[in-house]
Formats: structure tokens, C-alpha cells, sequence
């Protein structure tokens, strides 16, 4: 199954793995509230830089071929490289028609509650 999962978003995320292909899709450099770009979170260590795309966060969809960040890390040569992918849903938006927080992949979404460093109000999120 995790080898399907790993196959099946490769071929969905591929053309991400160019930041300017990312960025013509509407995908646009994440900072938080101070201006950081780098998102760590504390006990758990640096995620990388996210490229987010407003229109796909404020959709309450959750589709698995259209993550709403995609997550890009530094290789040892200093170069940004997808790393991972990131599905987002606004609290308020998901739990209006939904009684439980939401689910891809076998695994639940984490909640960031507001107040919050990036200024966004409560959201799930999930990093695949």
C-alpha cells in the first residue's frame, strides 16, 4: 500500500519538483507571521520551506492528487528539493459538514489552533 500511496503521488506531485512550475500553478511562498519561510515546529524539528496555494486551502476538498502545499527541503548541496506535501482544511470550513477531524491515507490530520504563527485561522493539516 505505501509503495502504491509513494507511486501514485510521485506521478500527481512530479512537476513540482520545479519551484517556477509550482509557483504557474498557483502555488506561492508560505512565511509566517514574523516573515520566516523555514517552518520548524518545536520537539519535532525543521518541515522545510512550503509553497501553498490559497485557493486549495480555503476549498474544504480534500483531494489526494492536489495537495494544497507542497514542502521543499535543502539537499546537501544547498538546492530546494520536494520533500513532502501538505494537505491543509480550515477548521471552521471542515467541521461545518463533518463530526470528526479529517482522515487521508489511513491517518488523521493534526490541528494547528488559532492563534497561530502563520495568522490563519484553526486548521488540519497533514504532511504525506
Amino acid at each position: 500500500m505505501l509503495a502504491l500511496l509513494r507511486e501514485g503521488l510521485s506521478n500527481d506531485t512530479n512537476k513540482y519538483h520545479s519551484i517556477a512550475v509550482a509557483e504557474q500553478n498557483k502555488y506561492g511562498l508560505l512565511t509566517d507571521v514574523d516573515g520566516i519561510a523555514c517552518i520548524d515546529m518545536p520537539g519535532m524539528g525543521g518541515m522545510g520551506v512550503h509553497w501553498a496555494n490559497s485557493a486549495l486551502v480555503n476549498d474544504p476538498a480534500i483531494l489526494p492528487d492536489q495537495p494544497e502545499a507542497m514542502v521543499y527541503a535543502l539537499d546537501r548541496h544547498g538546492t530546494l528539493r520536494l520533500a513532502a506535501v501538505e494537505y491543509v482544511v480550515v477548521k471552521a470550513a471542515w467541521d461545518a459538514t463533518h463530526n470528526a477531524p479529517p482522515m487521508l491515507f489511513g491517518h488523521t490530520f493534526n490541528l494547528t489552533d488559532a492563534p497561530n504563527r502563520f495568522g490563519l485561522p484553526a486548521f488540519y493539516s497533514l504532511h504525506v
